[in-house]
């Protein structure tokens, strides 16, 4: 994620609430009802101005992003920033933490597929030589993965023979596609 971050003892604009119909700021994460709301459609910016008592005695303002102007405190912020603050806040539980690892993982097959089977590039060309060696590969990479586990777990040889057979045809595949 770009951009500056919200420093972890601010409020983000997230927290205030915001009516869905009229896209109008409504309350301030204290509660408190703003003087003036508007919503400007063409640039997708919420603005509000909230008056000073209210704001000097809440237990927030030291956290909030309210600006202090001659009369009232005013806030603007964009679309984007709704949504920026809302990423940010979920970024640190724990269920983000599973989904990160996930998608870690899994970036790892295709990382594997491109470095040991040359799929950046093919060398055959034509869309049909091109998936049959593609899918060759993915057999391949299953293959050696099977044989793996099949070492650790202390499974018959007889089943490594006939892994070492299948690892024979990718071979073949290889030399005859190249031709």
């Amino acid at each position: 994620m770009t951009g500056r971050a919200v420093t972890e003892d601010s409020i983000g604009v997230n927290q205030f609430k915001i009516d869905p119909e009229t896209r109008k700021i409504t309350r301030c994460p204290q509660g408190h009802q703003p003087i003036f709301s508007l919503y400007d459609e063409i640039k997708e910016t919420h603005t509000a101005k909230f008056y000073k008592e209210h704001c000097q005695n809440c237990p927030l303002f030291e956290r909030c992003q309210v600006k202090e102007q001659k009369r009232a405190y005013h806030i603007s912020f964009s679309e984007n920033k709704i949504r920026t603050d809302q990423t940010r806040s979920k970024m640190g539980t724990d269920r983000h933490r599973e989904l990160s690892n996930y998608r870690a993982g899994v970036e790892g097959v295709p990382s594997v597929l491109k470095r040991a089977y040359r799929l950046e590039h093919l060398p055959v060309r034509g869309q049909v030589r091109s998936k049959i060696w593609i899918f060759a590969s993915i057999i391949a990479q299953n293959f050696k993965r099977c044989r793996k586990y099949i070492k650790r777990s202390g499974l018959p040889t007889f089943m490594l023979r006939i892994f070492r057979k299948k690892f024979a045809i990718k071979r073949i595949l290889i030399t005859k596609t190249a031709l």
